[in-house]
């Protein structure tokens, strides 16, 4: 009954059922065997004064419990041995010896009864323990997990924090600590953030937090702070958050110091050695997977020179009669998406549109092609909207280095204008004089093809 009770078969109330046993029927021997959480053996629950033995070997635990139900008579009584077994599952045994008598038949089947009862508890029990173990361990898992990714956090050269859809704060990493205002993640989290940075206009503040919310885009800008007696430029940059997968729960905000960014963007602007190193690439670049297609790359990228013109627009350029096409695009216009590659018209990197037609720009002169339209890489998108060769270009991985990206670009949109529906062997041939050594084409022939149903 106190088993019932409770629910559970615990070592108290486990103990309580052999004595009542052993005191109610008067049995010299009660024992109850219980399999231990390993499966290996079993151990005994007993109380004090039970009979250690009797006549007779006893076999193996183990043994008599896979036999199933035993009734063996010894001088002055029987023993009686019933399996604890609960779907098919060996849980142990109740093994006693009932003095002989007119009560012998009635204790017989109460030990069967209480056997009866005894396995499915015991069986809830073990899975009980089951689960709490496992429970213990995930639970273990995840607090390790959540305090290896603080760590991360904390570990950002980067002041983040989070705040909720109540513009409370739920996260406040230690680079917040020591920024600026130097609050301490205890005085933050649970606090409205415009409460913790009150120097900050709030409506401003709120209308940044609301656009995110609202569009599920993320924002950047860059500000300039004198807070700390000096000039420190910082990007902040806010991050929509979907915690449920679906619906924007959350802001995350990062703040980065740009300053040392900035200090050098405007000294390479105040020297000319940006224009040599370019041309220091230029001039020994022979093989389009070079490192040097690298430097090039991102020297042209940190270029601030003037602002490359919008397409459509025609511009008058007065140029060297003996500069290539090329050199005019990229050094008079700034449109330096089209690649110096070989020079020598081997390569295609250079490719753009005359016309809609694929011309190697670096063996073009403009006094040959006159008043005719010419189409760089930078012409094929539409304001914010993607080609869709661009697209399809980045969704099927057709780029890896870059650099050949945009005379491929140019050759194959040479191929769709004329045949919206080109085949794998017209694709290969429309872009036969453009080499790639990173993709090995077939992610570009696939891109061209993706391509070709949208367009």
């Amino acid at each position: 009954a106190s088993v019932l009770q409770a629910g559970l078969a615990t070592g108290g109330a486990l103990h309580g059922v052999v004595g009542t046993l052993r005191r109610g029927l008067n049995l010299r021997r009660c024992r109850l065997w219980l399999r231990t959480p390993d499966g290996t053996r079993y151990t005994a629950v007993t109380t004090p004064g039970d009979e250690a033995e009797f006549p007779g070997a006893s076999p193996p635990v183990a043994e008599w419990v896979r036999r199933g139900l035993q009734r063996e008579g010894i001088p002055g009584g029987s023993i009686l041995r019933v399996p604890l077994v609960c779907e098919d599952e060996l849980l142990g045994g109740l093994e006693v010896v009932i003095p002989a008598g007119r009560h012998e038949a009635i204790a017989h089947d109460v030990v069967i009864v209480v056997a009866g009862v005894l396995a499915p508890m015991l069986a809830a029990t073990e899975l009980s323990q089951d689960l709490a173990s496992e429970i213990a361990l995930r639970t273990h898992e995840m607090e390790a997990q959540r305090s290896f990714a603080a760590q991360i956090v904390d570990s950002l050269p980067v002041g983040l924090y989070v705040i909720d859809r109540g513009y409370r704060i739920r996260a406040w990493n230690r680079k917040r600590e020591t920024g600026t205002q130097g609050v301490s993640r205890e005085e933050a989290m649970g606090r409205e953030i415009f409460e913790v940075l009150d120097r900050q206009p709030r409506d401003l503040l709120k209308r940044e937090f609301d656009r995110v919310f609202d569009t599920g885009q993320v924002q950047q800008v860059e500000v300039a702070s004198s807070a700390s007696g000096e000039t420190r430029h910082y990007r902040i940059t806010k991050i929509p958050m979907r915690q449920d997968g679906e619906h924007i729960s959350h802001v995350i905000t990062i703040g980065e110091d740009v300053t040392a960014w900035r200090q050098a963007q405007q000294r390479l602007t105040e020297t000319d050695k940006l224009a040599a190193v370019g041309q220091l690439a230029a001039g020994v670049m022979h093989e389009i997977n070079n490192p040097l297609a690298t430097i090039l790359a991102c020297c042209e990228a940190l270029s601030l020179r003037g602002e490359a013109p919008p397409p459509g627009e025609r511009h008058t350029v007065a140029a060297e009669p003996h500069h290539t096409l090329l050199e005019v695009v990229r050094e008079e216009l700034n449109l330096t998406g089209t690649k110096h590659g070989c020079e020598l018209g081997e390569c295609g990197a250079c490719t753009v549109l005359v016309d809609g037609a694929p011309v190697l720009s670096c063996l073009t002169l403009p006094v040959a092609i006159g008043d005719a339209d010419v189409t760089t890489v930078e012409g094929l998108a539409r304001g914010a909207e993607l080609h869709p060769l661009q697209t399809a270009f980045a969704e099927e991985g057709a780029a890896q280095c870059g650099y050949c990206t945009p005379g491929m670009l140019m050759a194959a949109k040479a191929l769709l204008d004329e045949n919206g529906h080109p085949t794998r062997a017209e694709i290969a041939q429309a872009i036969s004089g453009n080499l790639c050594r990173c993709t090995g084409y077939t992610a570009i022939y696939e891109a061209v093809e993706k391509a070709a149903k949208s367009v």
